[in-house]
C-alpha cells in the first residue's frame, strides 16, 4: 500500500472532474452514503492494524507512554500526544484522504507535528494504542441534526474493561468525552 490514500467520492456523472494523482497515493472510487462510510472505515481499520506493527509507530508510542505506570495514564499520554501534536486540516473538498500511521510518524519526525482531519487522528491514535496493547474500535457519528451520512469519526479504546471515547480532534475536551447526542452512531471493530 502507498503511504497516502485518496478516496475519490465524487459522483460518477459525466461532469465530475477527474482526480489528479499525487505522489505516493492511490485513487479509488467509493460509493456514496453508508457504503462509502463502510469502505472508508475498512481502510482506516487496515491502516490501524498495519501501523500498529510498524517499528516507528511503536517506538513513538512507547516513548510517549513509558513514563507512566497505569493503563489509564499510558493511554491518556498517547491521547494527549496525538491531540496536541496533530493539527486539524480538512481534506480536499472533492476527495476523502486517509493517511497511514507511518506517514504521520514521518511527518512528526521531520517537522514536529502532523496534519490531518478526524480520520487521520483516528488512524495514528489507533495504531499507537494497538502497538502498546490496547484494543480499539472506530466510532462514526452524525453530529449535525437530522438523518444523513456520518460526518465525524473518533476512536474508543478498551481500558480496564471499559470502552473509553478518544476524540483527539477536539482540542478542548479530555479523554472520555464523546459527541453529545449524535443523531446517528455506529461502532466498528478493527
Amino acid at each position: 500500500l502507498s503511504d497516502r490514500r485518496r478516496i475519490d467520492n465524487l459522483s460518477q456523472g459525466k461532469d465530475a472532474p477527474m482526480p489528479v494523482p499525487v505522489a505516493n497515493t492511490r485513487v479509488v472510487q467509493i460509493p456514496v452514503g453508508d457504503a462509502g462510510t463502510a469502505a472508508t472505515v475498512g481502510y482506516m481499520a487496515r491502516c490501524i492494524r498495519q501501523g500498529s506493527t510498524s517499528p516507528q509507530v511503536r517506538s513513538m508510542a512507547v516513548s510517549v507512554a513509558m513514563h507512566y505506570k497505569s493503563d489509564v495514564d499510558k493511554a491518556k499520554a498517547v491521547f494527549n500526544f496525538v491531540r496536541s501534536r496533530m493539527r486539524y486540516v480538512r481534506d480536499n473538498a472533492l476527495m476523502e484522504t486517509v493517511q497511514t500511521a507511518d506517514l504521520q510518524v514521518r511527518n512528526f519526525v521531520q517537522s514536529g507535528f502532523a496534519n490531518g482531519d478526524c480520520d487521520d487522528h483516528v488512524v495514528l491514535l489507533g495504531a499507537m494504542l494497538v502497538s502498546i496493547g490496547y484494543p480499539v474500535r472506530i466510532v462514526t457519528v452524525r453530529v449535525r441534526p437530522g438523518m444523513g451520512s456520518f460526518d465525524h469519526v473518533y476512536l474508543e479504546a478498551l481500558i480496564r474493561g471499559t470502552w473509553v471515547p478518544m476524540d483527539a480532534t477536539n482540542k478542548r475536551m479530555p479523554m472520555g468525552w464523546s459527541v453529545p447526542r449524535p443523531s446517528r452512531i455506529k461502532k466498528w471493530g478493527i
